[in-house]
């Protein structure tokens, strides 16, 4: 794989060039987001309408010299960009579109490759990671803003190497959210046992489960719990949330608001690019319900919910 071989010989250097970077000097900002919640419409929107650092298509693909990745994609990004905001299962075409950046967070924190969560004991390289951040962000001159599951799973990990940090909060009807990890698991994988989106902690647990519906909805049950869990320990001014509807009925409202809670927590944004007229369609609806399984999800959601 060509990008194995840039990365390979590339990260050397970029070691040299960013060891005097000590940290941060803006809060950085974490998506916490089921799968199928709507927070890759969230990146998008947030990249089309103000000055945020964060990891695009071209720039995911140096996950192990990102400060020359980002050198390269600042010299070639588009500033007025507008997204194209289409996506199939998170994943968007176009070298500016956002990209969740497994590669780089599975590096740093030391993750195998089924693996979702640091062990205890791991020889996590704190300082390196926090030179890594903050190379990203001087290059930028914007705050960073990162949606990645991985992240979010070791979140208070990663809030002990940072210090400063936000979290905007992207959530979502849980029916629907359920019935959405439904039909993605048919469209994308082609059956419905084979798991899609987040993995939590009693996963092993999960997959003895007989019925794949109880499975989707015992999947987004402990998601939750694990976000709840994490969001205890953070002060509750410094977390966005944002509804899956509010969004799509909004979007611009909620940029607006999200551009000044970032400011008013030392995140410096500007806007720029107006979308007020932009306009979604909601997916929570009775009409998208999948009618094959909704008397198990019916039954289910009410047993976990």
């Amino acid at each position: 794989m060509i990008a194995d071989n840039i990365n390979k010989n590339l990260a050397a250097e970029d070691d040299r060039l960013t060891q005097g970077f000590t940290g941060p000097k803006m809060p950085v900002t974490f998506l916490f987001s089921q799968a199928r919640a709507g927070s890759t419409l969230l990146m998008q929107l947030m990249i089309s309408s103000m000055n945020v650092g964060y990891v695009s298509n071209l720039l995911a693909r140096f996950w192990k010299a990102p400060y020359l990745g980002a050198l390269l994609d600042i010299s070639l990004r588009d500033h007025n960009y507008v997204s194209s905001f289409t996506s199939s299962f998170g994943n968007v075409q176009g070298a500016q579109e956002p990209h969740e950046w497994g590669w780089f967070w599975r590096h740093w924190l030391k993750l195998e490759k089924e693996q979702a969560f640091c062990h205890d004991n791991a020889d996590i390289d704190r300082q390196g990671l926090k030179s890594k951040i903050a190379a990203l962000e001087e290059v930028f001159g914007a705050p960073l803003v990162f949606d990645n599951v991985f992240a979010m799973n070791n979140f208070s990990l990663i809030r002990d190497i940072l210090g400063q940090v936000l979290v905007i909060h992207m959530e979502r009807d849980p029916y629907f959210l359920c019935n959405s990890l439904i039909n993605a698991r048919i469209n994308r994988h082609g059956d419905i046992y084979t798991h899609y989106g987040n993995a939590p902690q009693n996963t092993e647990e999960i997959e003895t489960l007989q019925d794949p519906v109880e499975r989707i909805v015992a999947q987004v049950s402990a998601t939750t719990r694990e976000m709840d869990q994490h969001l205890i320990n953070m002060p509750s001014e410094r977390v966005f949330r944002v509804a899956y509807e509010e969004l799509i009925n909004t979007p611009w409202e909620i940029m607006s608001k999200l551009a000044e809670f970032l400011n008013d927590h030392d995140a410096k944004v500007d806007m720029r690019n107006n979308l007020a007229d932009i306009e979604f369609k909601s997916r929570n609806t009775l009409q998208v319900i999948n009618p094959d399984y909704k008397e198990a999800l019916d039954r289910h959601f009410k047993a976990y919910f």
